[in-house]
């Protein structure tokens, strides 16, 4: 199950538009097939993501593992029941949402596994391999992902998230240096250190 509201989960209020998707019954596509389950205020699609995470929670014993994006892991939270159901279990948990994760493994006892970080800095590939590789090593199985395999450019991913800072500093720069050169004493006198 998923949950996406308009305004950012962490600054959200009760009333938010939002959105519920779920994959199986509930979401009427027992092939695998992500739907929308409901569109409405946050306070409902949670309290329908509750249920469903009742429902998941009665599954879980005979999964596998779980992977975790930015769960609610409080105590009354809407993964709550999952998270503790995989906790007793002992499925390996792997994600990104370092807080709630870590919340996960205090509240439940769940078993991270990989790195559990957030996801500054990442690119939405490099979480995907690193979610498939922690996993892989907790079930004893080896992973390689696909574009290493064929003797792809593995320098790709951390190009690809980090050229957009790049590019945004040295603008950035070129513009500072242009307004100096614009009004030094202007532009210079802000930039001088505010104690003498």
């Amino acid at each position: 199950q998923v949950v996406v509201c308009e305004a950012p989960l962490d600054m959200a209020g009760a009333e938010d538009r939002a959105a519920l998707w779920a994959i199986g019954e509930e979401g009427g596509a027992a092939g695998g097939e992500l739907v929308c389950v409901l569109r409405s205020s946050l306070s409902e699609v949670n309290a329908r993501a509750a249920k469903l995470d009742l429902s998941l929670s009665e599954k879980v014993p005979s999964l596998d593992g779980l992977i975790s994006i930015s769960a609610d892991a409080k105590s009354d939270g809407v993964n709550a029941r999952s998270l503790a159901a995989a906790g007793r279990a002992g499925l390996p948990v792997a994600g990104t949402g370092g807080s709630s994760l870590s919340a996960a493994a205090a509240e439940w006892g769940v078993r991270l596994v990989g790195n559990a970080g957030g996801s500054v800095a990442t690119t939405p590939t490099s979480k995907a391999i690193g979610i498939a590789a922690a996993l892989a090593s907790a079930w004893g199985e080896s992973f390689q992902p696909a574009s290493a395999a064929e003797g792809g450019r593995g320098w790709y991913s951390p190009i690809d998230g980090s050229l957009p800072v790049f590019l945004a500093n040295t603008c950035a720069v070129a513009l500072l240096d242009r307004l100096a050169a614009l009004a030094p004493e202007t532009v210079g006198s802000q930039l001088r250190p505010l104690a003498s």
